[in-house]
């Protein structure tokens, strides 16, 4: 079964390498192709801001952040699900995600979201009722990583991400991610491409990149005294603009903190982006509740008025062992 693994992984990484040879000038304004492809979905990496590349404690989630993390992680599999909205009145999404981690070297990742838009009434050319409609997101992640080395891991997604945005109108297209991992004595580095490829056409004929990145991110995990667990994070995204005069600024910055004490995990992050950004600023704080394997997530955007993280949260329950 391991050789089907790294058979897999060797898939994968050959998918992101071909990816990262297709134009990178992507938009990463609200105006991006399936922008909601960079919401985050874990309540515990969004209470830190987002920042939740280096994640091995909950991994669950490891194929929407960083699939290199896996091999690295505290226990031997993580499943969860969770439920959050995006601008509160308008749209919902429920999410799956696993990992499972393969001696100590090679790691699988997996994970699904339907969101669902807010219901419209449709009408004919008369004016009268004709039915109605709900716009729907979809995507689907497989990925899997290997540690190479005692200290290095390697890691590759495959995601297919879509939308339907009409009744007759449907968009869609694959796209990956890959990234390298390293962590020697609690400290944690990860550096990688985040949606590489993926195009989409719009009724005009003009094709739309996906938001994709360089990511990156360095931290430090550690328990004191035995009892007192401490993490913290700094996460960057560089995007590939397209249009400067629309986004003169590329660059998003996350930042998180997390406290753990017996059976609770108290977290608190701030994300930085442009107010045209896919994710604009935002901060954040969320709590963990562990009952032997189960683990009950809960987060809270706080954002200013105006913008699509304002009042939206995020909660989630899990199984790890």
């Amino acid at each position: 079964m391991k050789r089907s693994i790294i058979i897999l992984f060797a898939v994968m990484l050959s998918s992101a390498a071909f990816a990262q040879t297709t134009d990178l000038r992507v938009a990463a304004t609200s105006e991006a192709a399936l922008a909601f492809s960079r919401i985050g979905h874990s309540p515990a990496a969004e209470a830190m801001g987002g920042a939740g590349l280096l994640s091995t404690s909950s991994f669950a989630w490891s194929s929407y952040y960083n699939p290199a993390a896996v091999p690295f992680a505290h226990k031997t599999a993580d499943f969860a699900v969770s439920y959050n909205t995006w601008r509160p009145s308008s749209s919902n999404y429920i999410n799956l995600g696993g990992s499972y981690k393969i001696g100590d070297k090679v790691g699988i990742t997996a994970g699904a979201t339907l969101g669902m838009g807010k219901t419209m009434e449709l009408r004919d050319e008369f004016g009268s009722e004709a039915g109605h409609f709900r716009p729907m997101d979809y995507q689907f992640n497989l990925g899997a990583a290997y540690r190479f080395v005692e200290w290095v891991s390697v890691g590759a997604n495959v995601k297919y991400v879509a939308q339907k945005l009409f009744t007759d109108v449907r968009q869609g297209t694959v796209a990956a991610d890959v990234f390298f991992m390293g962590e020697y004595n609690g400290i944690k580095a990860t550096i990688g491409f985040n949606s590489l490829g993926g195009r989409v056409k719009d009724l005009a004929g003009r094709r739309w990149n996906i938001p994709s990145s360089l990511s990156f991110a360095a931290g430090y995990e550690t328990v004191l005294w035995g009892a007192h667990g401490i993490e913290a994070e700094v996460r960057g995204d560089y995007y590939f603009i397209e249009d400067r005069a629309v986004v003169n600024n590329p660059f998003c910055l996350s930042m998180g903190a997390a406290y753990s004490f017996k059976f609770i995990t108290a977290r608190l992050g701030y994300h930085y982006g442009a107010e045209s950004s896919v994710m604009p600023s935002f901060g954040a704080a969320g709590i963990t509740l562990r009952i032997a394997d189960i683990h009950i997530d809960a987060m809270y955007y706080i954002a200013k008025e105006g913008s699509p993280l304002k009042n939206n949260l995020s909660f989630g329950l899990g199984y790890s062992f």
